[in-house]
């Protein structure tokens, strides 16, 4: 996701309008799309809201 050279960090998943998502649909996606980081925007286009960053796999 970050990194000090363009195109060496981890590549990640935006998921938009996922505010009616449960945490255990977000982590099915997170895990179905084999990313380091999954975000979820929960909140209004206008910046507003939340957005958790998920892993793939259980910790």
């Amino acid at each position: 996701m970050f990194a000090r050279e363009r195109y060496t960090g981890n590549q990640l998943t935006v998921v938009t309008g996922a505010g009616d998502l449960a945490g255990e649909e977000m982590q099915a996606i997170a895990a179905e799309m084999s990313y380091s980081e999954t975000t979820f925007v929960t909140g209004p286009p206008d910046g507003g809201g939340v957005v958790p960053v998920v892993r793939g796999e259980l910790l």
